[in-house]
C-alpha cells in the first residue's frame, strides 16, 4: 500500500520574499534593510490572513483557485451568511420588519466582534521588535480563528442567537431547535462520509468495508459544534478513542496492521492537549457519545 496517505488535510503556508523590479536604482543600505524588514513583516501578516481565510474555490475541478480571500472579502461573505441566516429563520417562524432589523444589527455586531478579535490576536503575536511572530503559536491562533470563521458566527453564544431568543416564543424556539438538529445530523453524516472515504482510499477498502466504517464513525464520533476545515486533530483524536475491538472486524490483516501502525503513532495525551488548545470542547463530545449497553440498561 505504498504511496497511500492517512492525512486528510495539510495546511501549508508559503512566504515569498519581496523582490525589487529589474532596472531599479539600488537603495542605500540603511533604507534597504528597513524596507526589507517591513516587507518581511507584511509578508508574515499577509500569510496569516491567507491561512485564515483561504482562497476563492476554483470554478472547475483540478483548476487553480482564483485568488486569496482578503479581510474585506471575508466581511462580505459573512454579511451574506447573515442575510441567509435571517432568511432561514423567517422560513421557519414569522418575522416582522423590526425583528429582522434587530437580528441584522446583532449579526453585524458578531461580525465586528470577530474582526476585533482577529486584531487582538495579531497584536498578541507581535513581538517587542515589531516583527510578527512565527511558529506554532501563530499556527494555533490561525487555526482556532479559521474554525470559528468557517463554522459561522451566528450560533449559540452569539449576539444573533441572544436576540433571536427574545423574539421567538417557546413553540417557535422548538421549531428552530428541531431544524438545527436535522441540519447538524446531515452535517455529521457528511463529515463521517468524508472521513470514511479518506481512510478507505488510504487503506484500499472495498465498498462494504467503507459502509461499515462510515456507520461506525457516524455512530461513535460526535461532531463538534465548530467544525469544518481545521477539525482534523479533533476527528483523529476521537477516531483513536473508538475501541479497537469495534474497528478490527472491518479490516483484513494487512489493512489492520497498517491502520494500527498509524494510530499507534498518536500519543493520546498530546493529541488531547492539542485538541483542547484548538478550542474544541471535549466535555460536550464525551456527553454526546453513545453510552455502553450496560449503562443504558441501568
Amino acid at each position: 500500500m505504498k504511496g497511500n496517505t492517512l492525512a486528510f488535510l495539510t495546511l501549508a503556508s508559503i512566504i515569498v520574499p519581496a523582490r525589487g523590479q529589474e532596472g531599479e536604482a539600488p537603495l542605500p543600505q540603511g533604507i534597504r534593510k528597513a524596507t526589507a524588514g517591513q516587507a518581511a513583516r507584511e509578508d508574515l501578516e499577509t500569510n496569516f490572513d491567507r491561512g485564515l481565510f483561504g482562497r476563492i474555490p476554483a470554478t472547475k475541478p483540478g483548476s487553480t483557485p482564483i485568488a486569496w480571500i482578503t479581510g474585506e472579502m471575508a466581511r462580505a461573505q459573512l454579511a451574506m451568511q447573515l442575510t441567509l441566516k435571517i432568511d432561514e429563520v423567517e422560513r421557519l417562524v414569522p418575522l416582522g420588519g423590526g425583528e429582522k432589523k434587530k437580528l441584522r444589527a446583532a449579526g453585524e455586531q458578531d461580525i465586528r466582534r470577530f474582526f476585533d478579535h482577529i486584531g487582538e490576536v495579531k497584536e498578541s503575536l507581535r513581538l517587542p521588535s515589531g516583527e510578527f511572530a512565527r511558529g506554532r503559536p501563530v499556527g494555533t491562533a490561525r487555526t482556532r480563528l479559521g474554525i470559528e470563521y468557517r463554522a459561522g458566527l451566528f450560533g449559540s453564544g452569539s449576539y444573533f442567537a441572544k436576540v433571536l431568543a427574545t423574539i421567538v416564543d417557546e413553540t417557535q424556539a422548538e421549531v428552530l431547535r428541531k431544524a438545527a438538529t436535522e441540519r447538524n445530523r446531515a452535517r455529521r453524516r457528511t463529515r463521517a462520509l468524508l472521513m470514511a472515504q479518506s481512510w478507505g482510499d488510504a487503506l484500499g477498502l472495498d465498498s462494504e468495508q467503507r459502509r461499515k466504517l462510515f456507520d461506525l464513525i457516524d455512530e461513535r464520533i460526535p461532531l463538534p459544534e465548530r467544525n469544518g476545515l481545521g477539525d482534523y486533530p479533533y476527528l483523529i483524536y476521537q477516531f483513536n478513542e473508538i475501541p479497537r475491538d469495534q474497528l478490527r472486524p472491518i479490516f483484513n490483516e494487512m489493512q489492520w496492521k497498517t491502520l494500527t501502525h498509524h494510530l499507534d503513532q498518536i500519543k493520546p495525551e498530546q493529541q488531547k492537549a492539542r485538541v483542547i488548545e484548538l478550542g474544541f470542547d471535549l466535555g460536550e463530545a464525551e456527553q454526546a457519545k453513545p453510552k455502553p449497553e450496560a449503562e443504558q440498561a441501568k
